[in-house]
């Protein structure tokens, strides 16, 4: 019984990975459009403001809809704590 109960969460894990990517591929094709049509009409400064606020938005929503599936679970909390610096790139320094 056990076996068969590893089995179907591996499989379940696997469904949510994937269609998590997948999600992630159709919100970042459905801003692509918006953000074409956008670009021309606003400032460097506001269209950067605008696309980084609207890339957080959308990664804050997959990782809300991953968590939905009760295999992932994220604190964003450290991340909060950065939002009015100034760019930068946050590298792991673990191989996971």
């Amino acid at each position: 019984m056990r076996a068969v109960l590893r089995v179907l969460l591996n499989g379940y894990d696997y469904l949510v990975l994937y269609l998590g990517l997948f999600w992630l591929g159709i919100l970042c094709l459905v801003w692509t459009p918006i953000a074409m049509l956008v670009y021309p009409l606003l400032s460097e400064r506001r269209g950067r403001a605008l696309g980084r606020y609207v890339i957080m938005a959308a990664f804050r929503f997959y990782l809300a809809s991953l968590s939905v599936s009760r295999r992932c679970s994220f604190d964003l909390k450290a991340l909060d704590a950065l939002r009015d610096e100034p760019p930068l790139i946050i590298a792991p320094n673990h191989p996971c």
